[in-house]
């Protein structure tokens, strides 16, 4: 990746608003729950 492509990918990083939203993926025993950029 580009010098100038690292500093648009972190600028937006530090500003971007990710919400309250959770995703819930689940099967037969278990449960997992995401954020909006995929942690746990």
């Amino acid at each position: 990746m580009s010098e100038k492509m690292w500093d648009v990918t972190i600028k937006h990083a530090k500003t971007c608003v990710m919400g309250n939203k959770y995703y819930v993926f689940q099967g037969t025993n278990y449960r997992v729950f995401l954020n909006p950029i995929c942690q746990l």
